[in-house]
């Protein structure tokens, strides 16, 4: 009886459309590549694209080039474009990667509780699109380009 319930529970809602997770503000610390250490409160009042990757990713590479451009033309006050990497056994290689790419925005390692952090992330490369107070507004499984990225952004702000 207790199962039937449960399941009555979890089916009402999906079909209402609750999510798991998410209803609260993101807040959590990363390193940065240069080791500098940064909170995802320092980037409230402005929309965070949060980009999850993997060294060993061919689309998450390419991926980061559009994340780039991403930063170059979305206006610093209103967004602000963030990369972690997962695999932290290959995290001495963020600098070089970083370098060789020129990226401009920042870039850093995914903190060791990634998985609690975002109990959906299973797949490289995710995107998280945050609201200014922290909340997810959006998710993106997937490699996207420059274009895909600035179709949802341009939904909550300008970015042209």
């Amino acid at each position: 009886m207790r199962f039937r319930k449960g399941l009555m529970v979890l089916v009402l809602c999906v079909f209402l459309g609750v999510s798991s997770g998410y209803t609260s503000s993101l807040n959590f610390e990363y390193y940065t590549y240069k080791g500098a250490k940064h909170s995802l409160t320092n980037h409230r009042g402005k929309y965070v694209l949060l980009n999850l990757f993997a060294s060993y990713c061919a689309s998450c590479m390419i991926e980061l080039n559009a994340l780039n451009k991403i930063s170059k033309v979305c206006p610093a006050s209103k967004v602000q474009v963030v990369s972690l990497m997962v695999d932290k056994e290959s995290g001495y290689l963020l600098p070089k990667l970083v370098n060789s790419k020129q990226l401009t925005y920042e870039v850093g390692l995914a903190p060791n509780n990634l998985n609690k952090i975002f109990p959906d992330f299973s797949k490289v490369p995710t995107t998280y699109l945050l609201n200014p107070e922290g909340k997810v507004i959006e998710k993106m499984i997937g490699f996207k380009s420059a274009g895909a990225f600035l179709n949802i952004l341009n939904k909550y702000v300008s970015c042209n």
